[in-house]
């Protein structure tokens, strides 16, 4: 937790809170502190949290918030965080609010949140989704970053920039191979590929079989394409 408001301080040092529309984070990042300084500071957040928490509501009662789900059926309420049950975490100086909404799978996506409207929380925390897709591309899906080893700074910083620049080839190699079609499902109703996987097999047949195909995906200009049409199903 104190390396996430070092590198914050970092940030704000060189640019106004303003700056930022929204931080968003995964239920690894939180910490009654942590959410503490976002509040003082004026930063808007979406911070996934796990249901083994207990809160205390505006009213005085204090909840675990599986509980507070299974009885109240509550979607949205305005409280003190307590941290996890065994109470090492919390709580919070200043209440947050907390959105919660049932996926399909029954597990809840709990949202807390310092920006007036909760529900906003849930869908701003969808667009965590592409990072994670990112992260996937970048490591056990893709370019497998993490079998290097690299822990060097300056060499991991290249590798990164290395890693980044392939990712957009491949997803250019894509939007090359698709145009505007979207990718089919699978009976299930997944999609038979992800955009990633799709451009990136293009590009690596397109290197070894056709060296010009693979530079005019990244050379030519492609079209735009709706957000929805390259998400992960």
């Amino acid at each position: 937790m104190a390396s996430r408001i070092t590198l914050m301080r970092r940030y704000l040092a060189l640019f106004p809170a303003a700056s930022i529309r929204c931080l968003l984070a995964d239920r690894e990042f939180i910490g009654a502190q942590w959410m503490d300084f976002l509040n003082e500071n004026k930063i808007p957040f979406a911070i996934r949290v796990k249901i083994d928490m207990t809160l205390t509501l505006e009213d005085g009662p204090t909840w675990s918030l599986a509980t507070l789900l299974r009885r109240k059926r509550a979607r949205s309420v305005t409280a003190l965080l307590r941290g996890r049950l065994n109470g090492t975490d919390g709580p919070t100086r200043e209440p947050v609010c907390l959105a919660a909404k049932r996926l399909a799978d029954g597990k809840w996506l709990i949202v807390a949140t310092n920006r007036p409207d909760p529900k906003q929380a849930l869908n701003d925390d969808r667009k965590r989704w592409g990072i994670e897709c990112l992260f996937g591309d970048a490591k056990t899906r893709g370019f497998n970053r993490e079998d290097t080893h690299i822990t060097n700074p300056d060499k991991l910083a290249t590798l990164i920039v290395v890693i980044m620049l392939a990712t957009t080839w491949a997803y250019r190699c894509a939007t090359k191979t698709m145009g505007m079609k979207a990718i089919p499902r699978k009976s299930h109703g997944r999609r038979h590929k992800s955009w990633f996987r799709i451009g990136l097999d293009a590009l690596r047949d397109w290197i070894i079989n056709c060296p010009k195909a693979a530079a005019n995906a990244w050379l030519e200009k492609v079209p735009g394409r709706p957000i929805s049409a390259s998400k992960r199903a």
